[in-house]
């Protein structure tokens, strides 16, 4: 198994709340006020880490999630040779502390 991870931090990357138009992204859900909601997230079906994970963070923490995806891709890596599919994952989250 090869686990990478990456984080990158952004001081303005995207307002909160935000508004999508095209029909197949997802408008923001304040996941703090509406926590039925996280279940219902097509993201997090299947998938009961990011499922808990999302709980968690939107229940007693500093932070709230705002955006997240999961799925296949292609992978090329010379130390798996035969491995052609990978797996990969992404949460966006924002601290409440409007100070940070």
């Amino acid at each position: 198994m090869l686990i990478q991870e990456n984080v990158e931090m952004e001081k303005k990357p995207l307002g909160i709340p935000y508004f999508k138009h095209d029909p197949k992204a997802h408008s923001y859900l304040n996941l703090r006020q509406q926590p039925e909601m996280i279940s219902a997230l097509p993201e997090l079906r299947d998938c009961p880490p990011l499922l808990e994970f999302v709980k968690a963070l939107n229940a007693d923490s500093p932070f709230e999630t705002f955006g997240c995806d999961r799925g296949e891709m292609d992978f090329s890596n010379d130390d798996f040779p035969g491995f052609t599919r990978g797996y990969g994952s992404y949460l966006e989250i924002a601290s409440l502390e409007k100070d940070r």
